[in-house]
């Protein structure tokens, strides 16, 4: 009884759910006649196109489809229609109802695969290709069906020994035609066809920089062979430089040769060992490790073509820590230079330079003020490769920190260390300042620190006396701290966000405390670092520690100098320059223009004809001749005077 009453109740249940669903309800017809179509399958896929429910139409064409609600798509399958694909909406309680869904009826064609004497050909092929190069069909035999979509295509009737040939049709849906070839027979060709291809080296194994020759035969299907070394496409396999029918190898290892001829390819194997060697390279997994850590090691002879080959027949050593194996590993914080020998040619030797940095617990770091001060080790740069003693480095370090750093001993490693303390965020505009500190916590004066911005550039600070050094970052992002001299331990990075909305009036306006540091341009006008007022810094510092090397002049001049006065220095002297050259320029073209000076005949010259009365020459002509004279002596004269006076014009201006 109980059973009962349990069944009722979930039957009644089910009864308002599913008067609570949506229907749908349909009819499927035929396309051309409009008669109603039986045993239609239909899938039904809700939105997440998943499977909801299966149904076949009815005698009449109809299917009835319960309890749905939402979006559906039903896709019908039917022997001889094209598939349908309709979409619907269900709302609960409502019925949606397609009244005439029509079924496109595919096409039939019919093919007759026969020779031009009407007889049908049994190995006849007919392909129905659409859209150019589409196979959508293909039918073997001498006569049969196919049965397609509505649509235009081609078909192409083939067979053996018979020319192909090709119709080109337009099918309605439920249309029927018929396809019948009449092939002609093709002409029997005698011409030798190429079946294989061999290629033959003079040699199979040859050292960089020798030359082989090569050559391909080709054999035909009537066992006939040819030799079409010039007439074959090569391809040397990166091997080197073929100029038939020679090939110069110049590339290390093993290469296929290859010919191609008559639709047919042959290769053979060739070996290639290195050439001369004139050189050797050593190189390392990584050139930054730390102390639990090793990098692997591998020699490589480089012969003249740039090829190498790894040897083992080396012998290693390094400045500090041990290599085994090829593996160096050390157990304490170092920059080692690595040095590997050819044990037959020690003339052939290289070295590289590996920084080893000591990794401690999180235990270790202290913080202090929101500055960070952690002993775990962080990423350093890698020195170069030139060979340079810990002695050597720790007396450097020692003269580059000043009177605030502990000298190093030849094997304290440690002492080559240096930790920054710095706040481990910022906001873009605010002043940043770094303290370096020694490995006995000391700080580091004069030490010159790189920071490397979000932009890829770097910028260079010099240490005061407290060991500190301050610049204001001008990107949002992070800013990595550095040193081409120290292995640098603990952290060393900075996060510098954007500066908060409500903070922009702030920096745009330059708070008080910005405006009272004096401060100077960084290499590219971005960030800024203070000047000997604000951070106690000493110009003397910098300039020493560029002619130490340990920064460019460029970036000295940066650090020293504001950007605005290096740009008036060099617009003021253009402006000088500018005045000296149209100065003298101008006094050139003057001298060019002005006219010869006069000689002393010239001279001579106009002083007579100056004392000589203007009658005289008219007495003693006492005609129109004498007259004539006169003039032409007096226009002399006066010409000669006025070429005196501008000459004595131009040396008094001068």
């Amino acid at each position: 009884m109980n059973r009962q009453l349990i069944s009722i109740f979930f039957i009644l249940i089910a009864q308002v759910a599913l008067a609570n669903a949506g229907n749908i309800t349909a009819k499927f017809i035929d396309l051309n006649s409009a008669s109603p179509i039986a045993d239609v399958n239909v899938n039904v896929y809700d939105a997440d196109n998943i499977l909801v429910s299966q149904v076949q139409s009815l005698n009449d064409g109809t299917i009835l489809i319960t309890g749905l609600d939402g979006v559906y798509t039903l896709r019908t399958f039917k022997q001889g229609y094209d598939n349908g694909y309709f979409t619907a909406q269900v709302n609960a309680d409502d019925q949606t109802d397609f009244s005439n869904l029509p079924l496109v009826p595919k096409a039939s064609l019919h093919v007759n695969v026969y020779d031009n004497s009407n007889n049908p050909i049994s190995d006849g092929v007919v392909k129905v290709i659409q859209n150019g190069n589409v196979v959508v069909a293909e039918f073997r035999g001498s006569s049969g069906d196919i049965t397609l979509s509505a649509g235009t295509y081609d078909a192409i009737f083939s067979a053996p020994f018979h020319s192909s040939d090709m119709f080109s049709i337009t099918l309605l849906p439920g249309d029927s035609q018929v396809l019948t070839s009449s092939l002609q027979p093709s002409p029997i060709d005698l011409t030798p066809v190429v079946v294989d291809v061999r290629v033959e080296l003079s040699s199979s194994s040859i050292t960089a920089g020798d030359e082989i020759s090569v050559k391909s035969i080709a054999t035909y299907n009537d066992a006939h062979e040819e030799d079409v070394t010039a007439v074959s496409q090569w391809d040397a396999g990166g091997s080197g430089t073929l100029i038939l029918p020679k090939l110069i190898a110049t590339v290390y290892g093993s290469h296929d040769i290859t010919a191609t001829y008559g639709g047919e390819s042959g290769s053979a194997a060739l070996s290639v060992a290195l050439g001369r060697v004139e050189s050797f390279d050593l190189q390392s997994s990584s050139t930054s490790i730390y102390t639990d850590e090793s990098a692997s090691l591998t020699s490589y002879l480089v012969d003249i073509y740039g090829n190498l080959e790894a040897t083992s027949d080396v012998a290693y050593s390094t400045t500090c820590g041990s290599v085994q194996g090829p593996v160096f590993r050390s157990s304490s914080a170092c920059t080692a230079t690595i040095t590997s020998t050819y044990n037959p040619d020690n003339s052939l030797t290289d070295n590289i330079a590996i920084t080893v940095s000591a990794r401690s617990s999180s235990s270790s770091s202290s913080s202090s003020g929101g500055y960070q001060s952690s002993s775990s080790s962080g990423g350093s740069s890698s020195s170069s490769s030139s060979s340079t003693s810990d002695e050597q480095a720790s007396d450097d370090a020692a003269q580059s920190s000043g009177g605030g750093h502990t000298d190093a001993s030849e094997d304290d490693n440690v002492e080559l260390a240096v930790k920054f303390v710095f706040p481990p965020s910022a906001y873009v505009g605010d002043k940043v300042t770094v303290i370096a500190l020694d490995a006995n916590s000391d700080p580091m004066q004069g030490m010159v620190i790189t920071v490397e911005r979000p932009d890829g550039k770097t910028i260079s600070l010099v240490t005061n006396d407290e060991g500190e050094a301050s610049f204001v970052p001008g990107f949002e992002g992070e800013y990595i701290l550095g040193s081409s001299k120290y292995v640098v331990l603990g952290e060393r990075s900075i996060y510098v966000n954007a500066v908060p909305s409500a903070d922009l009036s702030q920096v745009n306006g330059n708070s008080a405390e910005g405006n009272n540091e004096n401060q100077s341009s960084s290499a590219s006008g971005s960030e800024t670092s203070p000047s000997d007022d604000d951070g106690g810094r000493s110009i003397l510092d910098t300039i020493f520690a560029a002619f130490a090397g340990e920064m460019s002049i460029a970036d000295a001049l940066r650090t020293t100098l504001p950007l605005w006065l290096i740009i008036a220095a060099v617009l003021f002297a253009a402006a000088v320059f500018f005045v000296v050259y149209t100065f003298f320029v101008g006094r050139e073209a003057v001298k060019r223009s002005a006219p010869d000076e006069p000689s002393d005949e010239e001279v001579a010259v106009v002083e007579q004809l100056a004392q000589k009365p203007a009658g005289d020459d008219a007495a003693v002509s006492g005609n129109g001749d004498a007259e004539h004279d006169l003039s032409e002596k007096e226009m002399i004269r006066r010409e000669l005077e006025e070429k005196m006076r501008r000459q004595k014009q131009i040396k008094d201006d001068e």
